[in-house]
């Protein structure tokens, strides 16, 4: 008689770029573990991958469609929705897992089955910002609320814990009190960041005119308070001749963002670029003064990482996760000033990196690999499926 299959679910209706970060993160990990995880202990794996309509997933009905031991399921169960805490957790019953992997703080607070979790970060434990909803005021602390306890449930039930950084792992334990199962899966540099070449004709020449050479610093991401683009507004009336080009999803926070740059009366300076595919995001690295990451909190900064990847110098604030990830490979600045600010990218403006500086700005963004990620993940999913075993034999 052959060996039951183990039967593992994956939540993946975050994944894809039109979620950001988490969508990267949800997507890059799938494919590893579905391209990659085959059987446990000599047991066949069955996948049972959850997705929502509108997924932009290419790649994964084809691969389906070609392994019998990937099922894909599609739900209309929308993320932080009501619906996700009350007819989620029987749609995941009926699939019969042995284990499923959520990867974001969601896991509905009903499901008592074994699961793993990602948590990002802890931002909205240690800030309640406002400006950061849409929302009316009694409406936002009834959400507030819900987080809360959804999120500190997920994390106290799970089997194992993933975090993208220490720095995350501190805060997971200081808000939660858990403090075994936590494990530091580091983010990767995905293609075609790592297919990119590093050479001199990557980037602009220094003999060309200044004139002809406007100066400009990117910022890719959300307008979220929290990420505090509103400091590159006060450097840029300090420097009339720079200007700012945000790539991103448009937003209600884009909107006043856009309506922050006219009062500050730089508006003439800001481009708004929208979604901007990688292959063009490099070219439009390249020819930066440098990426932006003027964020509060943050659980890693990856778009720092793959601009770092291009060559592409990084001024970060100073924050502790940007120095554990990006190290001495990126300049850092009090978050708030925007004077200091100024300084920094005038004076880098007028002294670009060298060669051998943006070689090495590449090697060190090169050493967070994703399938080094899904390789850690999966050693400790296998780590809770023995548990998981181990407790069904006592």
């Amino acid at each position: 008689m052959s060996a039951r299959p183990i039967r593992i679910g994956f939540d993946a209706r975050l994944a894809g770029s039109r979620h950001a970060g988490i969508g990267r993160y949800a997507e890059n990990l799938l494919h590893f573990l579905l391209t990659t995880v085959t059987e446990y202990e000599n047991q066949p794996v069955e996948w049972v991958v959850f997705i929502s309509p509108e997924h932009d997933l290419d790649w994964l009905l084809p691969l389906a469609e070609k392994n019998p031991a990937v099922t894909i399921q599609t739900v209309t169960i929308r993320h932080y929705s009501l619906a996700e805490q009350f007819i989620w957790p029987r749609v995941l019953w009926k699939a019969e897992l042995d284990l499923v992997h959520v990867p974001h703080f969601n896991v509905p607070v009903l499901y008592l089955r074994p699961y793993t979790v990602t948590i990002h970060d802890l931002l909205w434990h240690q800030q309640r910002d406002p400006r950061a909803t849409t929302l009316l005021p009694w409406v936002h602390r009834l959400k507030y609320g819900a987080y809360r306890l959804v999120s500190t449930i997920a994390i106290r039930r799970a089997q194992y814990v993933f975090v993208p950084s220490k720095v995350v792992r501190k805060e997971v334990t200081q808000y939660t009190g858990r403090i075994k199962h936590i494990g530091v899966t580091y983010e990767g540099v995905g293609e075609p960041y790592r297919s990119a070449t590093v050479t001199e004709s990557s980037f602009p020449k220094q003999s060309t005119p200044k004139k002809e050479r406007a100066p400009y610093v990117v910022y890719t991401g959300s307008l979220y308070p929290h990420k505090n683009v509103e400091v590159v507004l006060r450097a840029l009336r300090l420097l009339p001749k720079f200007q700012l080009k945000l790539a991103g999803a448009r937003s209600v926070f884009s909107e006043r963002f856009l309506e922050q740059a006219e009062r500050y009366q730089v508006a003439c300076q800001v481009e708004w670029l929208g979604y901007v595919p990688d292959s063009e995001l490099i070219a439009l690295y390249r020819q930066s003064v440098a990426v932006i990451q003027p964020s509060l909190s943050e659980g890693f900064g990856l778009t720092g990482l793959e601009a770092l990847a291009t060559g592409t110098p990084v001024v970060a604030s100073d924050r502790p996760i940007f120095h554990e990830i990006y190290g001495e490979h990126a300049q850092y600045f009090p978050a708030r000033d925007g004077l200091v600010l100024s300084q920094m990218l005038s004076e880098m403006e007028s002294s670009a990196p060298t060669l051998t500086d943006r070689r090495r700005f590449r090697r060190h963004a090169l050493e967070f690999d994703w399938h080094q990620t899904g390789e850690q993940t999966w050693e400790k999913m296998q780590r809770v499926l023995h548990k998981i075993r181990s407790s069904a034999q006592t």
